[in-house]
């Protein structure tokens, strides 16, 4: 029902409806309606890691992207000035800069088309700084 109607549009009644209870017993079980939804989270969140122990990942050998993206936080913006002066630290201090401005722009855009604009050059950001520090990963 949260779901479907949302936390606003979901009343205890309605909850209680759909399960057959009355209000007063389902209450004798939870003491709110914000009771009831993280109980719901906490459940799904439970089955998720229960499937998830259950999955058996296959044995690969990694594929470097753990260790580009670490660069890629460790890399960017890296204070002193020799590794400013290179050009793949630069790259990565726009795409970082890209990020911070989309990531502020983008919940005080006005229409959604603006808030999916931001949205595009905050994922720009990000793709621009983990290709150019692969990039430079590989050549350097």
């Amino acid at each position: 029902m949260f779901a479907q109607n949302g936390y606003l549009g979901t009343s205890v009644n309605d909850i209680a409806k759909q399960l057959g209870f009355t209000k007063a017993a389902l209450y004798k079980h939870y003491t709110s309606k914000q009771e009831i939804l993280d109980r719901i989270v906490e459940r799904m969140n439970e089955m998720d890691y229960e499937r998830a122990e259950s999955y058996e990942m296959p044995e690969t050998e990694p594929d470097g992207l753990d260790k580009t993206i670490q660069h890629t936080i460790d890399g960017s913006c890296a204070p002193g000035l020799f590794p400013l002066v290179s050009v793949p630290t630069i790259v990565g201090c726009i795409g970082a800069l890209l990020i911070i401005i989309a990531a502020i722009a983008t919940p005080i855009a006005k229409t959604q088309k603006m808030r999916e604009a931001w949205f595009y050059v905050m994922s720009g950001g990000a793709v621009l700084k983990i290709v150019t520090m692969e990039i430079a990963r590989i050549i350097f």
